[in-house]
């Protein structure tokens, strides 16, 4: 049995896991995560991919640090869990806002029924943020 080379460093910075997938409303719209290692920066990174159901076209948000996204209920919306200096909070794509500014960062969060507030747990739990979210989070 042939066993080929050792396992390298760069072998493991080649390795992709796709992760947290969510599917718009309309069927028509794919958001996902993608991680793996970066090793310039010796960390994890975690990047958007938004792929159109209709033309398979990906489009990938630059930041290295997102997870889990999750589309609002009329799917107008995308919300995710980005990286910052006070830990994970709340983001919009394509808005460049983070909606919460919890001490410690949010564990995880999710959208009204109505898909006009959002709430977010602290990492211990507890119910940390409740924010409605308005006009100006909605337009480009």
């Amino acid at each position: 049995m042939n066993r080929g080379r050792p396992v390298s460093a760069n072998d493991l910075g080649a390795i992709r896991w796709p992760l947290d997938p969510a599917l718009s409303a309309d069927g028509k719209s794919l958001a996902y995560v993608v991680s793996g290692v970066d090793m310039r920066r010796d960390h994890l990174a975690y990047r958007l991919h938004l792929r159109n159901l209709d033309t398979g076209q990906d489009e990938v948000d630059g930041g290295s640090r997102i997870r889990k996204p999750l589309w609002s209920r009329d799917g107008e919306l995308l919300a995710y869990l980005r990286e910052t200096p006070r830990g994970w909070q709340v983001a919009i794509h394509g808005r460049g806002s983070i909606l919460t500014d919890v001490a410690g960062g949010v564990a995880t969060f999710d959208w009204s029924p109505l898909g006009d507030r959002i709430v977010a747990l602290h990492a211990g739990g507890e119910p940390a943020y409740h924010r409605s979210v308005g006009p100006a989070d909605r337009t480009d």
